[in-house]
């Protein structure tokens, strides 16, 4: 029999693959107030059609853990807790709101060599993780099977990176290559692809959280970034920042002196911990900064520009914001993956084959059922 102590300890240091999958559904009760809230008197609200882009790195990132002893029940949890991810959210658009939905797998580490050569310590403590976790054979294997079963759904395609680009690039891409003119949604738990949501026309963010009441009852807390060309949409991108970001509205009316477009210009010069960036300048600081260029105009602007402010270029290191700025900044990443050979190797197939499915479901999934009535 296990002693007190040990049993305390796998509590603390036992996870289950559904505990971290989960938290990427958000309650369809709250999805709902969300939608509507995002879409409602926007130029979308009577679309039919919907690109969904889902972060696999924000989905799985958890099971890359130094820490916890991740628990896997059957060889094929993961794959299978993706797959009704889909489901439950082509479900909810489908039956709630009539609308057909494409669904995108996007599937990085984000630990690209081009990154680092701008941030020489880019995503270090995760390509420390990957080094460390005992789950990656299990994950890369799930992820196979992905790339199996995805061209025999219907309209799901799995994308993945060689070469670890960035999701958010990724995503940029096949919104490009897409030109369909539907509105995007981007399901992620990461701060870098909300910088899209002001790059794309008719592109929202949702960011699936679970939290707790003062009871201690657990409780959504999800919240969503609407589309660009929705009213307020300034105060409602700065306000999520911040309350992700502190937990609170702190810096928020500061934050609404200037334009969301020049996000990934204030994260460069700010801290950004999802990417091992430490602070160059404060909050305040940074936004000072790009106040004094351009005030609250929709206009991006570059680091370089900092050398013409004598403040600025004589007392920060404007070289190194510039470095950051170019690591983190999707419209500057771009080329790199447009130019790659792995961009031109997508291939969005629709076999849509429900034998082949069933095929598939019986051989690797017999134990671990699919949510397939929903897809």
């Amino acid at each position: 029999m296990k002693s007190h102590s040990e049993i305390i300890n796998q509590d603390l240091y036992t996870r289950n693959v559904n505990q971290y999958i989960g938290t990427s559904y958000t309650r369809l009760s709250t999805l709902r107030e969300l939608v509507y809230n995002t879409y409602g008197n926007s130029s979308i609200q009577d679309a039919t059609k919907l690109n969904i882009f889902i972060d696999l790195f924000s989905v799985i990132r958890g099971l890359y853990s130094e820490h916890h002893r991740v628990i896997i029940d059957n060889i094929t949890d993961i794959s299978a807790g993706i797959i009704n991810l889909c489901a439950h959210y082509r479900g909810f658009f489908r039956s709630q709101l009539g609308v057909d939905t494409r669904i995108f797998l996007i599937n990085s580490t984000n630990t690209c060599d081009i990154n680092r050569k701008f941030v020489g310590t880019y995503n270090s403590e995760f390509i420390r993780k990957m080094e460390a976790a005992q789950t990656v054979k299990m994950i890369d294997n799930n992820m196979k099977l992905l790339k199996i079963l995805c061209p025999y759904l219907p309209a799901i395609y799995y994308v993945d990176s060689i070469q670890q680009f960035e999701s958010s690039v990724i995503i940029a891409y096949l919104i490009e290559m897409l030109a369909d003119n539907n509105p995007n949604l981007i399901i992620s738990h990461d701060m870098y692809p909300l910088q899209l949501c002001t790059q794309y026309k008719w592109t929202s963010y949702l960011y699936p959280r679970k939290g707790r009441d003062a009871n201690g009852e657990l409780i959504d807390t999800s919240w969503m970034i609407p589309v660009s060309d929705k009213q307020n949409f300034k105060e409602y991108f700065w306000n999520e920042y911040c309350k992700l970001r502190q937990g609170t509205q702190k810096g928020f009316e500061s934050l609404c002196t200037i334009d969301p477009i020049n996000y990934p210009l204030l994260i460069s010069i700010c801290s950004f911990p999802e990417r091992k960036l430490p602070s160059i300048a404060s909050q305040p600081m940074a936004i000072k900064f790009i106040y004094n260029l351009v005030g609250g105009e929709k206009v991006k602007i570059l680091p370089s520009l900092f050398m013409n402010d004598p403040e600025i270029s004589a007392n920060f290191p404007v070289a190194l914001i510039d470095a950051r700025y170019k690591a983190m900044d999707v419209q500057y990443m771009l080329p790199f993956y447009r130019n790659s050979p792995e961009s031109s190797a997508i291939q969005l197939l629709d076999l849509d084959d429900p034998a082949a499915v069933n095929n598939i479901a019986a051989k690797y999934y017999a134990n671990n059922p699919l949510d397939l009535q929903k897809l």
